[in-house]
């Protein structure tokens, strides 16, 4: 029998010989071989297998006697024959596969304990990009594979858990029972999957039993502890722009007098004059002492929380039957003092049993998590910490010993109310229940064939539950007579298919690969949610106290579909080979004339390296491909349907249905190559060409046709995709391996089609530009002049200047842009070919006769993502460092944006400056200023970063190299492991983290790169420990 060494797993399709007889078999899928008629006699037997060390053992023929002999191979570090499974016919070698299929071997490439599933994604595979938009604990990651596919539509691509097909996301799937990942990341290998997966696939396998050896038992036992921390933060002016006494101890009002705090009055501004000229006015004055000392209200906000994760599974196999239980407990405390984090438990079972040729797998996993909403998706208490000055003491006490509700003592203009008085009379939590099962059962009549069945669910309850106590105080309002919303979202999805799958060999050099499958789907969803205000007693919380009427809301989605595929692979002499594949697809989405849908495959691959005649024998595999194929996404449920809306008791008409409304079809052209260089250098090169037809947009109608819209297939959204895989054995000895793996990829996106006229997705803050010709993912606003070729034709240019900051702003004749304060320009005025503007400011909106076109500020699309992972191995320690950068994509920095505007970004403190170099608060004040929501250039800021993703250095000790006191209580593993996450960045960017972003743009935070005072991703330093008996 031949088996991994790694994980006991069996090795099928390994050549045994015996060299010196010419005698040779195959092992079978259970890695068993049987080599008859061997005349008594000692031979060497080897085993060669590619990408596994050549193994040569003795094996002594008795006369009458069955000689039994065992391998347990030693793989390389470059593996050529990973089997994969997703999007083939059957079980496949990868050298055998004609497009691309990426494998995550979960103990080979993450060494350390993940958060979430995202985690073992992230920069591991080039042309797979995982931002994780916000660090809120329990928030869902966001993935793009070769950049976007849809316009409306979400880019997240389709799951499939232990065969169980989800759109329920991942964020709460225990990454510690995932032990591998398998990743489609085009329409052409995920033609399989229909019109569901056009964004690519991902496919996880949990771990079981099957790996170990009959009769035994594995128990583990896994400890987690990290720090969480905040590396980078926005910083907040140290001094004022406030009037102040001769001596500086007090802040002066509009008639001189000192004002108290809470602020009792409005402010003069330190303009030198009557406390009225912003233009004249510089943040320059300290905090009088009454408002020291001073802090960063953010900072003050964020401390060092923990995550603690308690992990137990126990594995083993009794007979034919292999089971693996776990359990697993996860508290994340996140990194804001005051609003809880998340506690998440989750439960899992996977047992197999096999009678003779029939076999029976069935998994079960529970999850139940809550976690706090507080601050979910920006505007929360990150946005009001933002507007907060350095002089408040937001946990100072007032004389009832309770945290005071006045927050800011001076600039009262955004931070009315403490945020965290709010904070502490809030709630805000979401629960949810989440539980997957399946059920497969396999016949295998004949050796060629098997007949499968295949039943599966995955069901989600979320409840979530805000609270506002009534009472609360507001310094500029009657106290609130406080909220509460009550809501419940539930979704069950279940997937039922029959499958035959042969596997025979019509011709000695032929094998082919088949498999027909049926299959159906459900989907029902249903909610409801009450809200209102008016409570009448503090801390009872029920939603029948609400005066007056509620709100209510409720939905209820039923979705049925079905689908049948037939695909076939051919495989000659090893190395021809040819994969084709049909599906045809229907589904209750779909319009009323367009109910079902066809999709294909075509691929093909040459494995040159196999030719009796190939020259280069230091090519241990080259094998050019190409790949040709089509899937797609699904409208969304009330798209094909007429709706309306009741407003002062009338019907109104709002989107008219549509009969013919389709899918989004996603074609898909991949042209690839895989090498492996003298069996220590693999290259896997992809060059793939991607066109979205059929985008599914919301079309405005003329008055005429009675409602306002329909939905309608209506855009075409091209792209290009390189991808570059480079993985070296750089040291391969017995006690020191050294590996590394480097990915490339750079994806080029074009809407090629639009049959709307331009428009915006938006929101009150941001959004992105759609137009034909423009890259998805744009956005547009002023961009402040650079030279005077942006001017007016006719401008007088030697009336303009570049100052130090690189903007474009008049002087006059005979001024230079530093001597603002020395000969009193601030605040004068000018006109130029007709145009007024003012000394030393960029031309804006402030320039009310000069109209700024909307011009492109930049875009979310990378224009190259890079990833370094390296493994080093020596004896019992390992270390394990992944870098991982983006350069090329900007971020719209709505959250700098807004604090300009309102006197609070760190650049506005001039204190240090020379004179020549101080800027009055107007000049931030106007770049900050917007007008219907505008971006601009001074705050598109490039999103260029290098991380420090992951670090792992660990101890291991195994087998007979542990102390005996170890061994005799049973143990055979224990390693102990210095973990870290997203430990360093290296970045211009001046928010928290250049990996932010909102997926209501887009439909992912890789497409909506905007910062909207969102939940910083944070750090993590700690250990991690696990045991094994």
């Amino acid at each position: 029998m031949l088996t991994s060494a790694r994980d006991a797993r069996p090795l099928g399709g390994t050549e045994v010989r015996i060299p010196a007889l010419n005698l040779s078999a195959t092992t079978t899928a259970q890695g068993r071989f049987v080599l008859p008629g061997v005349p008594v006699g000692r031979y060497d037997i080897t085993a060669q297998r590619i990408g596994y060390r050549p193994m040569t053992l003795p094996v002594v023929v008795t006369g009458g006697q069955t000689a039994t002999i065992n391998f347990a191979m030693e793989e390389r570090a470059i593996s050529l024959e990973e089997i994969v499974v997703t999007g083939v016919a059957a079980e496949t070698p990868q050298t055998q596969t004609a497009f691309t299929i990426a494998k995550i071997d979960v103990a080979e490439v993450s060494k350390r304990p993940q958060v979430n599933v995202g985690g073992l994604l992230a920069a591991k595979v080039p042309g797979v990009k995982v931002v994780q938009g916000s660090g809120q604990p329990g928030t869902e990651p966001s993935f793009q594979f070769r950049g976007p596919k849809s316009i409306t539509g979400s880019q997240a691509p389709l799951v499939v858990i232990d065969g169980v097909i989800t759109n329920g996301g991942i964020a709460d799937v225990d990454p510690a029972d995932v032990a591998s990942i398998e990743i489609v990341k085009g329409a052409a290998g995920a033609a399989l999957y229909g019109s569901r997966a056009q964004a690519g696939v991902i496919q996880i396998t949990t771990h079981t039993g099957r790996h170990l050896r009959p009769g035994q038992t594995q128990f583990t036992v896994r400890t987690t502890y990290e720090d969480n921390s905040i590396e980078r933060y926005y910083g907040v002016p140290m001094h004022h722009q406030w009037m102040m006494n001769a001596d500086k101890t007090a802040i002066l009002d509009l008639n001189g007098q000192p004002i108290t705090y809470p602020r009792n009055g409005a402010p003069a501004l330190n303009d030198g004059g009557n406390g009225r000229n912003a233009f004249r006015t510089f943040m320059t004055n300290p905090y009088p002492p009454e408002l020291q000392p001073l802090r960063d209200p953010i900072r003050q906000f964020f401390n060092p929380g923990a995550r603690i994760t308690n992990y137990v599974a126990l594995a083993g196999t009794e007979g034919s039957t292999d089971y693996r239980v776990s359990f697993d407990r996860m508290k994340e405390d996140g990194a804001i003092t005051l609003i809880k984090g998340m506690t998440q438990y989750n439960a899992r079972i996977n047992v197999g049993q096999t009678f003779g040729r029939f076999q029976v797998r069935t998994q079960a996993y529970f999850a139940k998590r809550t976690r706090s909403l507080l601050d979910e998706g920006g505007g929360g208490i990150i946005r009001t910490l933002t507007f907060t000055t350095a002089a408040a003491d937001l946990l100072k006490k007032d004389s009832t010993g309770q945290v005071s509700p006045y927050g800011e003592p001076i600039d009262q203009g955004n931070v009315g109310r403490n945020p965290v008085y709010t904070l502490l009379n809030t709630e805000a939590e979401e629960g949810r229940q989440r539980g997957m099962g399946g059920l497969d059962a396999s016949w295998n009549p004949l050796g060629w064939l098997s007949l499968q069945a295949n039943g599966s669910f995955d069901r989600i309850e979320t409840n979530t539950h805000r609270y506002e106590r009534p009472g609360l105080i507001d310094p500029y309002n009657p106290p609130e007579t406080g909220f509460i919303r009550d809501q419940q979202d539930r979704r069950l999805e279940m997937n039922a298919s029959l499958t035959a799958a042969l596997t025979f060999q019509p011709l000695n050099d032929l094998t082919m690969r088949g498999r027909l499958r049926y299959l159906v789907e459900s989907l029902d969803e249903n909610g409801f949610s009450v809200e209102g205000q008016n409570l009448p007693v503090q801390g009872v919380e029920r939603i029948n106290l609400i005066g007056g009427t509620p709100s209510l809301n409720s939905y209820n989605r039923q979705v049925r579909s079905e689908g049948y595929f037939a695909i076939a692979a051919l495989t000659f002499k090893e190395r021809y080979i040819l994969d084709l594949l049909g599906r045809r697809d229907g589904s209750s989405l779909f319009g009323e004339d367009e109910r079902w849908q066809n999709y294909y495959r075509v691929s093909a691959a040459w494995r040159m390296s196999q030719e009796p005649w190939f020259p280069f024998g230091w090519l241990t595999e080259f094998k050019p491909r190409y790949s040709r194929g089509t899937s797609g996404g699904r409208p969304s449920f009330d798209a094909q349907y007429q709706t309306y809306q009741v407003s002062a008791g009338s019907i109104v008409p709002v989107t008219l249905g549509n009969k013919d409304l389709r899918p989004e079809l996603a074609t898909e052209q991949e042209f690839g190559l895989d090498a492996v260089i003298a069996e220590r250098l693999q290259v896997q090169a992809n060059y793939v060409k991607t066109k979205v037809e059929d985008q599914l947009l919301l079309v405005p109608l003329p008055s005429i046709a009675g409602f306002t819209s329909q939905w309608q297939n209506a855009a075409t959204v091209a792209a290009t995709t390189g991808e570059l895989a480079l993985q070296a054995s750089i040291i391969e000895r017995d006690n020191l391996l050294w590996t590394a793996r480097l990915n490339l990829d750079r994806t080029k996106n074009k809407i090629t089609y639009l049959g709307v006229a331009p428009y915006r997705i938006s929101d009150y803050r941001a959004g992105l530009y759609i137009r034909e010709g423009e890259v998805l993912g744009s956005f547009y606003g002023w961009r402040y002049p650079t030279s005077c070729a942006e001017l007016p034709q006719g401008t007088d240019c030697g009336q303009f200047q570049v100052n130090d900051e690189g903007h474009l702003v008049w002087v006059g004749t005979g001024n230079n842009w530093w001597e603002g304060k020395s000969k009193n320009l601030w605040g004068t005025t000018g006109t130029v070919n007709g145009v007024t503007y003012s000394w030393g400011l960029p031309p804006s909106v402030l320039n009310s006769t000069l109209n700024l076109p909307d011009v492109k500020l930049g875009d979310s699309e990378p224009s190259l993502n890079g990833s370094l992972l390296q493994n080093l191995e020596w004896k019992n320690f390992g270390l394990t460092l992944l870098f991982d950068a983006e350069r090329g994509a900007q971020v719209y920095n709505q959250t700098m944006q807004w604090r300009c505007r309102d006197g609070h970004c760190p650049m506005m403190d001039q204190t240090g400056k020379p004179d020549s170099l101080q800027k009055p608060i107007t000049y931030y004040n106007a770049l900050g200023v917007y007008q219907n929501n505008k971006n601009n250039s001074y705050f598109t800021e490039d999103a260029d970063y290098l991380k420090v993703r992951e670090l792992s250095f660990r101890y291991t000790l195994r087998g007979g190299g542990m102390p005996a006191f170890l061994r005799s209580v049973g143990l055979s593993q224990v390693t102990i492991n210095l973990t870290g996450r997203n430990l360093k960045t290296w970045t211009g960017y001046r928010g928290f983290d250049p990996e932010v972003g909102k997926n209501t743009f887009g439909g992912s935070a890789a497409v909506g790169r905007i910062d909207e005072y969102f939940y910083p991703n944070f750090r993590s330093l700690g250990f991690d420990i696990e045991l094994i008996f």
